[in-house]
């Protein structure tokens, strides 16, 4: 008889009847894919993960006080209601702890999927408000960055700007027009003309 498995407990095909009456207590992970309808009872206690999948009409686990995961995949008619129920009911699961259950079928019931109200609201919400709060502030670290590195860039460019000096400053040349005078319009003086001796000026008289 199976009394202990610690790595990996995995069946898969047409499986009719699977009887374990000695594994109580397993670290593996428990596998089972039945192609076949079954209805499964183990006598488990303490377990990491559970995964049942296939053709599973029927699920007890009745002793089953601690566990990490259980998922249920039935293609048939599986009430997950029940099972969430029955499991929640006799498993003691300490609060803020990394339990979940995820369970689906055909049947329709999206309780199956509420369990993360029951089970795993604990681990679930917390995790998706910190993924959002290292989110938020990422984008804020960010920006900061951004504005910090437009700051360090103005200062740059105007550090990089020359200082108007006006003791430098071209000198622009001063042009100076001058307007004709009356001087000017009269024209130039007649040329010189020597005088005659006082002499012969007499003389002549």
């Amino acid at each position: 008889m199976l009394e202990y498995v610690d790595t990996q407990f995995y069946v898969h095909g047409p499986v009719d009847i699977l009887n374990l009456p000695s594994l109580t207590n397993t670290t593996a992970a428990i596998h089972i894919d039945s192609t076949s309808p079954l209805s499964l009872s183990l006598p488990l206690r303490t377990a990491s993960t559970i995964e049942l999948l296939g053709a599973i009409e029927h699920i007890s686990l009745p002793n089953l006080t601690r566990f990490t995961h259980i998922t249920v995949a039935s293609t048939t008619n599986f009430n997950c209601d029940r099972f969430i129920e029955e499991i929640s009911e006799t498993a003691q699961i300490p609060e803020g702890g990394q339990h979940s259950i995820i369970c689906s079928s055909v049947h329709g019931n999206s309780s199956g999927l509420s369990l993360g109200g029951k089970i795993a609201i604990g681990v679930v919400v917390p995790v998706a408000v910190l993924i959002l709060a290292l989110l938020v502030i990422c984008l804020r670290r960010r920006r900061r960055r951004a504005a910090k590195g437009k700051e360090e860039r103005r200062a740059v460019d105007q550090s990089d700007t020359p200082e108007y000096d006006s003791a430098h400053a071209p000198r622009e040349e001063a042009v100076v027009t001058r307007s004709a005078t009356a001087a000017d319009e009269i024209g130039p003086p007649p040329p010189y003309s020597p005088r005659e001796d006082a002499n012969t000026a007499s003389k002549t008289r």
